[in-house]
């Protein structure tokens, strides 16, 4: 893959809200939470982010990732770190 993002499997309960009042249990199956830093080559890491300029999308790019991701490269996940 040409990019990696350091990440630790959710392990909290997730909750969906709406008004301030518990909407439903959001499953924590397949989720991960993002670090920093991220890695990724540079070339495509730049084309991504200038392309990312023109992209309309129903989400934020949040991150480094999130832009590979929206240009179609593929992201690794690696072992993050709870004390980074």
């Amino acid at each position: 893959a040409p990019a990696a993002l350091p990440a630790l499997a959710v392990t909290d309960t997730l909750k969906r809200g709406e008004a301030m009042t518990v909407a439903g249990t959001v499953s924590r199956d397949g989720l991960w939470r993002a670090q920093t830093p991220q890695g990724a080559r540079l070339d495509l890491l730049l084309a991504a982010h200038r392309a990312a300029a023109g992209y309309t999308l129903p989400y934020a790019l949040t991150d480094d990732a999130a832009v590979m991701e929206a240009a179609g490269h593929a992201v690794r996940l690696v072992d993050g770190d709870e004390a980074a």
